[in-house]
């Protein structure tokens, strides 16, 4: 039968990394993620900067009671807007709603009436042709 890893003569026991960098924190919690970089690697633990700063995220989520979130996914729940214009609310599918036709009436009681309105219509399309 085959031996474990660390059963083997001279094999070398691999570091968790992550839980180094988490047992620093707890003692220092200010700490600079340089900082935290440069003492682990005193102590033989070469961990970027980065890394720190990325597990000290995750455990300031945690405290707060949020889960470290999943690169790339959404919340459960959550869609994505899609980013259009907003449409305009005179016209939907080519129906006049009835805000337009509120509008129509207004316009038509100003004028003094409905073929007034009309012409006044008919005119002001002759003028933006």
């Amino acid at each position: 039968m085959a031996k474990k890893k660390s059963e083997e003569a001279g094999a070398k026991r691999e570091v968790n990394k992550t839980q180094a960098i988490r047992e620093y924190l707890e003692s220092n919690p200010d700490a600079m993620p340089k900082a935290v970089s440069a003492d682990l690697k005193a102590q033989g633990i070469d961990v970027a900067p980065q890394r720190v700063s990325i597990v000290k995220s995750n455990l300031k989520k945690a405290a707060e009671g949020g889960a470290p979130s999943k690169r790339g996914r959404r919340k459960k729940g959550v869609r994505a807007k899609a980013a259009r214009a907003p449409r305009s609310p005179a016209r939907t599918n080519n129906d006049l709603s009835f805000q337009t036709l509120q509008k129509a009436k207004e316009l038509s009681d100003q004028l003094g009436g409905v073929e007034k309105a009309r012409d006044a219509l008919t005119a002001l399309l002759e003028l933006t042709k």
